[in-house]
């Protein structure tokens, strides 16, 4: 297939270019490749198509850790021949560190939360029985959850809801790039104990 041959092209064009800024290969990898029928209308009947050729798309995943590479890189692609460029998604190295960081945030937060609540109630607040946690920060979402023994207890209506956002600097801005900050975020929900 023409079509299919000058993807290939391009693709290797697209790789060497990657290549020649210092990326290795384990951090570059085929996402996805499909090749599909193209179809035009015959011009002669209503409704009946023709097919007109192939489109084919090769789509690679880099993972750059030089964030002043990122417009070589996207230069160096389109350069290359490559059409479309897709989910440019900046990420902390330190993600574990912050996204802990923003956990503990979260979880002050809610306390802080219940204990105005329960003091606007006029009850104290007891032990926390129940906490789950939902986390958004890369595409993926991580769900986790602790559990007392007090599940009986009718007295353990006071659920308060938190969420933290902790920003992460991104550095200096390229040239048409602007990295900015990267958003942490923690989310918990804590079920405590009323006391009077």
């Amino acid at each position: 297939l023409p079509a299919k041959q000058q993807n290939e092209l391009i693709a290797r064009a697209a790789l060497a270019a990657i290549s020649k800024l210092g990326i290795a290969d384990k951090d570059i990898q085929t996402d996805q490749l499909s090749i599909n029928q193209r179809f035009v209308d015959d011009g002669g009947r209503v409704g009946r198509q023709v097919l007109d050729g192939y489109t084919v798309r090769n789509m690679f995943a880099v993972t750059l850790n030089d964030p002043a590479k990122v417009d070589a890189l996207v230069s160096g692609v389109l350069a290359a021949g490559v059409t479309h460029l897709l989910n440019v998604d900046f990420q902390t190295s330190a993600l574990k560190k912050h996204r802990e960081m923003a956990r503990e945030l979260a979880v002050q937060a809610a306390r802080e939360k219940a204990e105005k609540m329960a003091a606007a109630l006029g009850v104290k607040l007891g032990t926390p029985i129940q906490i789950s946690e939902i986390q958004h920060n890369t595409g993926n979402s991580y769900y986790s959850s602790w559990s007392g023994d007090n599940w009986g207890n009718p007295r353990r209506n006071n659920s308060v809801s938190s969420q933290v956002q902790v920003q992460v600097s991104g550095g200096d801005a390229t040239e048409g790039i602007a990295l900015g900050k990267v958003a942490v975020r923690a989310s918990v929900n804590i079920t405590f104990e009323l006391a009077r």
